[in-house]
């Protein structure tokens, strides 16, 4: 007869077993250091190089792949159909990237290329943890007022800072000439994730 024990015990021929909770929690934790060092270094590369490369953003689809394909077969973090799920990630990328694509065509110095294809990766992220098309709309719709938001909030501070010296001042500080879309929309996606990830919260 094998130990009775609540997270880990013995299986009854005597071999260490370990409780389905514990890996489910190394897995949401795993996720979000990955999730938070890529957009940490996102942020760095725009505020600092006022771009995203494209090898950073190809880590974030590929993550974004990776990630969609786990929790899809981790029980209990996302929707049971997969139809359902692969949907809501294809309606946050098509919402997001659709949107931008839009403005980064009527107007081409409004945002960079970099920051379309980071709202296809953003929009993917948003729609897992929505869980369904729906819900994904409307998050993702909450999410780029956030990101819109936020960039205005970033603008009118470096406006104002830049107003208080004079060019010279300005030109030597480290404030940019153009605003970085992405903190903005990292930040917002952030948000989002908080409130509504439920499908990927700690087991």
């Amino acid at each position: 007869m094998g130990w009775d024990i609540i997270e880990i015990g013995l299986s009854p021929i005597g071999q260490y077993r370990i409780d389905p909770v514990y890996l489910d929690r190394v897995f949401y934790y795993l996720v979000v250091l990955l999730v938070l060092g890529w957009g940490g270094t996102g942020c760095w590369l725009d505020v600092t190089r006022r771009r995203l490369p494209n090898w950073w953003l190809m880590l974030g689809g590929v993550g974004l792949i990776a990630i969609t394909g786990m929790v899809l077969q981790h029980k209990g973090t996302l929707a049971d159909n997969l139809v359902t799920a692969v949907a809501a990630v294809g309606m946050g990328i098509g919402l997001w990237f659709g949107l931008y694509v839009a403005v980064f065509m009527f107007n081409p110095r409004s945002m960079g290329a970099g920051d379309v294809k980071l709202a296809a990766i953003l929009g993917g992220g948003v729609g897992l943890v929505s869980g369904e098309p729906v819900a994904a709309a409307i998050w993702i719709a909450v999410a780029i007022l956030l990101a819109a938001g936020l960039t205005l909030l970033i603008a009118g501070a470096t406006a104002g800072k830049r107003r208080l010296g004079d060019r010279r001042k300005a030109k030597t500080a480290l404030v940019p000439a153009s605003v970085a879309h992405g903190p903005a929309m990292l930040a917002a996606t952030a948000i989002v994730w908080g409130i509504s990830g439920g499908h990927l919260q700690v087991p």
